[in-house]
C-alpha cells in the first residue's frame, strides 16, 4: 500500500493570516487586515511561486506593489515564513507510525506531494528529521508542476510505480482530492488534525492513535 501526504495543513498548519498578523503585529501594509493581506497574497504570484516559475525575488517584485508593502519587508516576511511553520503533532505521529511500520517489514511505502516553494522545501528538509524518512515524493516547485494538475499525480506514479487503486492520498484541498479521486486514488480530505488518523484507520491502513 502507498500512502501520500501532502504538507500544508496535513503535517503543517499553513496560515497565511495568523503568519502575517505575528510577523506585521499592528504595522500590516496599506491598512490591510491579517485576513484580507493573506488573501491578496495568496493568489496568482503566489501560485507561481510555489510552481517554481518565482523565485522569492520575483514573487516579492511581483507581489509586493499589490499587497502595498515594501518589497524587502514583504521578502523577509515570506523568508521566514518556512522557519516558523508548525507541524501538527497528531499528524507526524500518525505518519511516524507508519514508517516504522514499513521498517518492521510491513507492505507500506510513504511519499509525500505537496505544492511547495523552493526555497520553503529546502528549509523544511533540514528543520524536520521525519523529511528523510518518506520514501520519495514531489515538491511542486522542484518539478515545475503543480496539484490540481494531472501532470504532478502522474509524475508520482511513474516516478513510484504508483499503483493508484493501492494508492492512499490525504489533502486538504477539495480540488486536490478530487484530482486524485479521478485517476482512480483512494483519498481522504483532511478538514482537522484526526482526519489523519481517522482516515487511515478507515482505510485499513494502521491501527494508529
Amino acid at each position: 500500500m502507498n500512502i501520500v501526504f501532502d504538507f500544508g495543513n496535513v503535517l503543517l498548519e499553513w496560515n497565511p493570516a495568523l503568519l502575517a498578523r505575528q510577523h506585521f503585529a499592528n504595522e500590516l501594509p496599506a491598512h490591510h487586515t491579517p485576513d484580507s493581506f493573506a488573501a491578496a497574497m495568496v493568489g496568482d504570484d503566489w501560485i507561481a511561486y510555489d510552481n517554481g516559475d518565482y523565485d522569492l525575488s520575483e514573487l516579492a517584485r511581483a507581489l509586493s506593489p499589490k499587497l502595498g508593502c515594501d518589497e524587502e519587508r514583504f521578502a523577509a516576511f515570506v523568508s521566514h515564513i518556512p522557519h516558523v511553520l508548525p507541524p501538527l503533532e497528531s499528524s507526524i505521529a500518525a505518519m511516524n507510525a507508519l514508517f516504522d511500520a514499513r521498517d518492521r517489514g510491513a507492505k507500506l511505502r510513504v511519499f509525500y506531494l505537496s505544492n511547495m516553494p523552493g526555497e520553503f522545501a529546502d528549509i523544511l528538509e533540514r528543520r524536520f528529521e521525519w523529511t528523510t524518512r518518506f520514501d520519495g515524493g514531489i515538491f511542486s516547485a522542484r518539478a515545475r508542476l503543480s496539484k490540481p494538475h494531472a501532470a504532478i499525480f502522474a509524475a508520482l506514479e511513474d516516478a513510484y510505480q504508483l499503483v493508484p487503486e493501492s494508492t492512499l492520498f490525504l489533502d486538504d484541498s477539495a480540488a486536490n482530492v478530487a484530482a486524485a479521486a479521478s485517476r482512480g486514488w483512494r483519498t481522504v480530505q483532511v478538514k482537522s488534525q484526526s482526519d489523519v488518523s481517522d482516515g487511515l484507520r478507515a482505510h485499513g491502513i494502521l491501527n494508529v492513535v
